[in-house]
């Protein structure tokens, strides 16, 4: 029997295994297709199933007042009178705006509806077949799309919420408010998040359960959870009726806090000038950022507290600022960024500036004219934490808002213990007030921990 040769028996071998490698691959090529197809048939059956629920009758529930966060700092801006140790306090030059180009990405969008969606009335039965109309859409490529931008920009659940907010009016007649409340509510219930719609009258709402308390927002009481109320009217306060539980691949609340990372489209940054004879500061702003930050609803301290700065305030505050300590002990630097957040921003109340309750993330205090004693507690809180890399935690008074730092030294002056740690008082809203001083008026005056 004659041997095959060498090569011939190579080509053979690599035939084989070629073979083999399409068969394997067409096998998980059907698997994946078959996957798909499976989970695709899931969620048919299960807005199907959804679909029918809405068709029961609805619950009404009464609309409870909203938590009212007590203004925290006092009109006039306190001051230490004697001289900061150290530093010389100087006049700060008049901020001036100016805008600063930057071309802007277009974002490529799946389309999704051809024609502007209408709702035919908000009875049960006409809810209930606007679900499973929109359930038998392509809507699946378009929230996988917005998801991977989600993902890809690093964007809070709340930008989410606004980017679905904004498509709907988009596809929605600009009358047709209803109409955008469930398109809201399915494209936000199919990317999993928590959310349903309630009825109040002839108008429709979106009722939101968050991960934190939001002030100032009326909201429903569902099974001992708060479901705020968000809409595009002035609320009455009729009772709303809404469906007895939620779509069922629906499971996660919105969480209000910030990721790092997040980047939002630059169409125009922001530059503002501060200047003294210790430090000048170029902060850019990004404008696409504090528009979402303005359509925030007020949250916990601590969203602030957390929240990162942005790129753009990041690469022109910070390096300024490390060259203005560089060299310094820990305590010279901290004092050093104590005095720059007392003397470098203007001080006014919320409701001066606003005329109501409005916390600043860090960006906006490089952004507004002015900020008050909670709005300089963060951003210094953010400083220490970035530059020296130290623990910080806010100090929550009645009327006031102040800031306490755990150094690695034993430093005079008052002080508060914290998990056994030594945490000195540091006050951004008390001018020219060193590490270690309080205001007179809450030195017996206990305060909540925020961190």
């Amino acid at each position: 029997m004659k041997r095959l040769h060498p090569l011939l028996y190579f080509l053979c071998l690599l035939t084989t295994s070629i073979l083999q490698g399409q068969s394997l691959q067409e096998e998980y090529i059907h698997f994946a297709q078959k996957q798909q197809q499976e989970y695709a048939d899931f969620r048919r059956k299960e807005n199907e199933a959804f679909s029918k629920f809405l068709q029961k009758d609805w619950t009404g529930y009464h609309q409870e007042n909203p938590v009212e966060r007590p203004a925290k700092p006092s009109p006039k801006e306190p001051l230490f009178t004697q001289k900061h140790p150290g530093y010389k306090p100087v006049d700060i030059p008049k901020v001036v705006d100016r805008p600063v180009n930057n071309p802007s990405s277009a974002q490529e969008k799946d389309e999704w509806l051809k024609e502007p969606f209408i709702l035919s009335g908000i009875s049960e039965k006409e809810i209930a077949y606007a679900w499973e109309s929109l359930s038998q859409t392509t809507y699946e490529p378009f929230i996988r799309h917005s998801l991977q931008m989600k993902k890809e920009n690093h964007w809070c659940d709340w930008a989410y919420v606004l980017f679905i907010r904004q498509l709907a009016d988009k596809l929605c007649r600009e009358s047709d408010n209803n109409s955008k409340i469930i398109i809201q509510m399915f494209l936000l219930c199919q990317s999993e998040y928590k959310v349903r719609c309630g009825r109040s009258g002839d108008q429709l709402v979106l009722l939101i359960p968050t991960d934190c308390m939001l002030y100032n927002k009326m909201y429903l009481n569902i099974d001992n959870e708060k479901y705020f109320i968000f809409g595009y009217e002035t609320y009455n306060r009729q009772p709303v009726y809404t469906f007895q539980k939620d779509f069922d691949l629906s499971s996660r609340k919105v969480s209000m806090y910030i990721l790092p990372g997040q980047t939002m489209s630059a169409e125009t940054l922001y530059s503002r000038v501060y200047s003294n004879r210790q430090i000048t500061i170029n902060a850019n702003t990004n404008k696409s950022l504090i528009d979402l930050y303005k359509e925030y609803p007020q949250c916990d301290f601590s969203v602030y507290l957390k929240a990162p700065a942005s790129q753009e305030v990041s690469l022109s505050v910070l390096p300024s600022l490390k060259k203005a300590i560089h060299g310094k002990t820990t305590k010279e630097a901290a004092g050093i960024l104590l005095y720059f957040v007392q003397t470098a921003f203007k001080y006014q109340t919320d409701q001066q500036q606003f005329g109501f309750e409005k916390p600043f993330f860090i960006d906006e205090c490089f952004y507004y004219p002015a900020c008050d004693c909670e709005d300089r507690a963060v951003l210094y809180a953010f400083l220490i934490r970035t530059l020296l890399n130290l623990n910080v935690v806010l100090l929550d008074y009645p009327q006031h808002i102040a800031t306490a730092v755990c150094f690695d030294e034993n430093i005079p002056g008052d002080h508060l213990d914290i998990d056994g740690k030594r945490y000195m008082i540091c006050d951004p809203s008390y001018i020219n007030a060193g590490i270690g001083m309080a205001m007179p008026a809450l030195k017996n005056t206990e305060a909540k921990i925020i961190r």
